[in-house]
């Protein structure tokens, strides 16, 4: 059974990032963000306020951003392969119905 020494020693890494400037600004901002966006919603009573929405979508942001910081590496960036190989197909198959089309 683990200490509580132990569990102290492994948490201790985590919430000095969570006490980081950086991510409590982050996560404040979210907050902030999440209240104006429902206050705004409750008063009009209409979900679709494109204001509503951008103060969520941003807030989103916002948390994404803390919890980036909070676990200290940059998510791998998603490949371009896959679209690399579509546009070339499209445009091969393009290719092939013009020169069809002209004969």
């Amino acid at each position: 059974m683990a200490t509580s020494t132990d569990t102290l020693s492994r948490v201790s890494p985590y919430a000095e990032r969570l006490l980081d400037d950086y991510i409590y600004d982050e996560l404040d901002d979210a907050g902030r963000k999440l209240r104006a966006a429902y206050s705004r919603v409750s008063r009009r009573k209409q979900i679709d306020d494109p204001r509503a929405v951008r103060l969520i979508r941003e807030a989103g942001e916002s948390i994404r951003k803390a919890a980036i910081a909070a676990s200290g590496s940059e998510p791998d960036p998603p490949s371009r392969a896959p679209r690399i190989l579509a546009a070339l197909v499209i445009t091969g198959v393009t290719a092939w119905v013009v020169k069809r089309l002209t004969e």
